[in-house]
């Protein structure tokens, strides 16, 4: 069974490269969308589901503290643009 799953892993992203470099976004993401399954199914039969869930979940944690750090810069980047447009326009 997990040769099977393997194979099928294989060919979905073959097929997914192949729509990708023809132009067919949406059947490549849908073969992306397959593999995703079929890896889940993988990590089934070797009863690692819950290691990937937790590797999952890490890398949502560092995602939303990477977009969080990255609004939080953006906002003090245009804070200081916005006083330093205030002190332009009192110079004048």
């Amino acid at each position: 069974m997990e040769v099977v799953l393997v194979i099928s892993m294989f060919v979905c992203t073959a097929l997914a490269l192949n729509f990708l470099v023809n132009g067919k976004h949406k059947l490549s993401g849908t073969f992306e969308v397959i593999n995703l399954c079929l890896i889940v199914a993988t990590a089934y039969q070797f009863k690692l589901v819950d290691t990937i869930i937790w590797v999952l979940i890490v890398l949502a944690l560092i995602i939303l503290v990477l977009l969080f750090l990255n609004k939080k810069r953006k906002d003090k980047k245009m804070q200081s643009e916005l006083i330093e447009a205030r002190i332009v326009d009192k110079g004048e």
